[in-house]
């Protein structure tokens, strides 16, 4: 299991669960764990990654109101590489990035995932389907999140 608030506080360790049950892994107050900051400057992301497998099952809430949240202005870098009818697209972002929306011009492409978040330094891949060549591709892909809408 792995606990993360940005900047603020990380723990990781391992937890045995037997199957169908639950368990509390971790608990602590609040106001200690923010350590003076504002709730909704917090964001809290939690990871399981079952005994045996390797992807993680991951969750990632806030500790206010959805509007009240300040999103953190997020530089969002993308770079891509050609795979069989497309491209795979790696996104890296330098804050948690909430909502991330990648696009091109048309209406003839498919995204694997769109409207998904960026943990800060944590890259996600994603495949576009497209007939576009490379350089046309890179000069229209975009890539925003919801902090780029305030």
């Amino acid at each position: 299991m792995f606990v993360k608030l940005w900047s603020l506080f990380e723990e990781k360790k391992t937890v045995a669960l037997p199957a169908n049950t639950s368990h509390v892994a971790f608990g602590e107050k609040i106001e200690k764990l923010l350590d003076g900051r504002s709730r909704n400057e917090v964001v809290v992301h939690v990871a399981f990654t079952p005994h045996g497998k390797s992807e993680a099952i991951a969750n990632t809430c806030f500790l206010s109101r959805y509007k009240d949240i300040e999103f953190p202005k997020a530089v969002i870098t993308t770079t891509s590489e050609r795979a069989n009818d497309g491209f795979d697209v790696t996104v890296k972002s330098d804050a948690f990035a909430r909502g991330v929306f990648l696009s091109i011009e048309g209406i003839d492409h498919f995204f694997s995932d769109n409207y998904f978040d960026l943990l800060p330094g944590e890259p996600v891949t994603i495949h576009v389907t497209t007939p576009l060549d490379k350089a046309v591709f890179d000069k229209q892909l975009k890539a925003i999140s919801i902090s780029d809408a305030y």
